[in-house]
């Protein structure tokens, strides 16, 4: 007969990103598990996490004595340590080697020293610890100049990217590759900058079944296309307003509605109210609210990079319903959307959303992380039976 597996202990921390955060412990936590989602503050679009640590307001010596006496979980009953967007706990931030203040220094060096101790103190206890990178905590500008024809780095501001932060990556990407159990990113371009043996892991960002489609065309006097830029610079909005405000001028009835600093649940009504839904143009890959766009039925405009898809399955690639562009092709996508007919785009719709329920299911996806847990705890117990032996 087989063993019943145990309900398994395990922290996400210390960012609040759905992925890897809400909706994984909320996943993990409608199969059993005692899962705490631990946020250092709260998130602007309304995610929520089980504990907060302070507030983002606070003083900076509130702030890290706060941090400080979050450190007691180093010393709580967790099977799993989950780390996410390349972060620990006593992390000083991806632009701390930047910091010409002596002071922002010397905080950086103490952080440093209690990240060591973090991670010293949870490999001596032999828990098994995990890394989720999410974007920007692993890419690099630099290396993005030099490896692809068009990213992130040729659109943004100088200070976006620097030399110093792109080398603390690196630093720390090798630093986290010594003792991490697995290494999980959740978009393909961040193979580039990652160890070989990081798992591509789709977006788990919300419960697909949540999410009711709406498949019918928001008006038939004008096309409604929605964007929800996090960054105008990253997300290639100025190329999405030159080209809709051009179709403007040529006759055609669309409407642009750029969806900035509104809730998450906004945002979604927003998009189940239009016809087509923009992402973004210079990234490679479509986002989290891209799979929340196709789950509500909407097509999706994306930049896919064609480099990157050696990371992705042949499958998920065939069956990948984004309807591709760039800023050069832009003007000419939406154009010819606007000459299709009103089936032909309820069916990519349709398309999108029985892509998403396969490919983005929470729970499938949950599960096969879990499952690497286990894998860990069953190897460290091995290994730590044959050294008792």
């Amino acid at each position: 007969m087989k063993a019943v597996q145990r309900p398994l202990r395990v922290i996400l921390l210390p960012e609040l990103v759905p992925s890897a955060s809400t909706c994984l412990g909320r996943a993990l936590k409608l199969m059993g598990h005692q899962v705490k989602v631990l946020s250092r503050y709260t998130h602007r679009f309304g995610f929520t996490a089980d504990e907060y640590i302070t507030k983002s307001e606070s003083s900076e010596t509130v702030k890290f004595l706060k941090h400080l006496l979050a450190g007691r979980y180093l010393f709580s009953r967790y099977d799993i340590v989950h780390f996410n967007y390349g972060s620990t706990l006593f992390d000083s931030g991806f632009g701390a080697d930047d910091a010409k203040n002596f002071s922002k220094r010397v905080k950086s060096g103490v952080l440093r020293f209690l990240q060591i101790l973090e991670i010293s103190v949870l490999r001596l206890r032999r828990i098994p610890i995990f890394v989720h990178f999410q974007g920007d905590d692993a890419v690099q500008g630099d290396l993005s100049l030099k490896i692809f024809d068009d990213s992130i780095a040729m659109h943004v501001e100088n200070d976006y990217y620097t030399g110093p932060s792109d080398n603390l990556k690196r630093k720390r990407i090798k630093w986290f590759n010594k003792f991490a159990d697995a290494i999980f990113c959740v978009t393909p371009d961040m193979k580039w900058f990652l160890p070989e043996r990081t798992k591509f892991i789709p977006y788990a960002c919300t419960n697909i079944l949540d999410l009711a489609p709406n498949f019918q065309i928001a008006s038939e006097n004008s096309f409604k296309v929605c964007h929800a830029p996090s960054d105008r610079d990253v997300k290639g909005t100025s190329f999405i307003l030159n080209a809709v405000e051009k179709l403007q001028r040529d006759g055609y009835a669309i409407e642009l509605q750029i969806l900035e600093n509104l809730s998450h649940d906004i945002v979604l009504e927003r998009i189940s109210d239009c016809d087509v839904f923009i992402d973004q143009l210079h990234h490679g890959w479509y986002g989290g609210v891209a799979v929340e766009a196709m789950a509500l039925g909407k097509p999706v405009i994306c930049y896919i990079r064609e480099k990157d898809l050696i990371y992705v399955s042949e499958m998920m690639v065939s069956d990948l319903p984004i309807i591709r562009s760039n800023p050069d092709l832009i003007y000419e996508t939406l154009r010819t959307l606007l000459s299709q007919s009103h089936s032909s785009l309820v069916q990519i719709g349709r398309d999108s959303r029985r892509f998403v329920e396969f490919w983005h299911d929470p729970m499938k996806i949950t599960g096969e992380i879990l499952s690497i847990y286990r894998d860990s705890i069953e190897s460290k117990k091995l290994l730590s039976t044959r050294r008792s032996s």
